[in-house]
């Protein structure tokens, strides 16, 4: 009988891995918690307005109705730029606020206050840009 040794050593990785990640508490503000959180509310967005966009758009396509005595549109989004044909139904408002809120996120949040000199090189920066 012949005993297989990857397996114990991918349940020990495995703990090891939970272990180091359950230590990297998100209250600690260091870089790699932020970039991590960051990184984290940033694909949380995406994927909530991603969601809805799919939920509302196969809504859309299963609500629709076809008038047979017009021309037939390929997608029923298309029905929109024709004010006289079936209009569809669906409101992608909340997904373009998630797009929107995706654009406007803040990736970094810094607590202490740049050092003397590093406040007036970006001041002459921000001077310069603008």
């Amino acid at each position: 009988m012949r005993v297989s040794v990857v397996r114990p050593v991918r349940v020990i990785c495995f703990f090891a891995l939970l272990a180091a990640l359950a230590g990297c508490g998100m209250r600690k503000n260091t870089a790699l918690t932020r970039n991590y959180q960051a990184f984290i509310t940033r694909y949380n967005i995406y994927y909530n307005g991603d969601e809805h966009y799919k939920t509302t758009l196969r809504e859309m396509e299963r609500s629709y109705e076809d008038d047979f005595t017009r021309m037939l549109y390929v997608h029923p989004a298309d029905a929109r730029a024709h004010n006289d044909a079936p209009q569809p139904s669906g409101d992608f408002t909340r997904s373009i606020e998630k797009a929107q809120k995706l654009e406007n996120t803040q990736y970094f949040r810094v607590d202490s206050e740049p050092e003397d000199g590093a406040k007036e090189v970006l001041s002459a920066v921000y001077e310069a840009l603008t």
